[in-house]
């Protein structure tokens, strides 16, 4: 795993987070973990997931053609380490799948 992109005082806050199998994270940081808009681009099916980290919560937005659960699932399967569904939350859109961190 490599962090490429700003660094503040130590911490990283914006730039790319690159994963061994060629998928990578875009977006903003905190305290090293995404926090705020960002993507996920999975290098083998090219697919791309956009949305917001918000609390630890991955918040979809656009995605590409693909479905969104076929994306999360190849993603739950590509980075298990990373992130993992929430409990539901009943305030949340049905369209929003909520996950934190590990």
């Amino acid at each position: 795993m490599q962090l490429i992109g700003d660094w503040v005082k130590g911490g990283f806050v914006k730039g790319k987070w690159l994963f061994r199998n060629g998928d990578f994270y875009e977006g903003t940081f905190l305290k090293n973990k995404p926090n705020g808009p960002g993507k996920f681009m999975y290098f083998r099916s090219k697919a791309t997931i956009t949305g917001t980290f918000e609390k630890g919560k991955w918040v979809l937005g656009i995605t590409s053609q693909t479905p969104a659960r076929v994306l999360l699932d190849y993603a739950l399967k590509a980075v298990p380490t990373l992130f993992q569904p929430a409990p539901p939350d009943p305030s949340l859109p049905a369209f929003v799948i909520p996950m934190q961190f590990k």
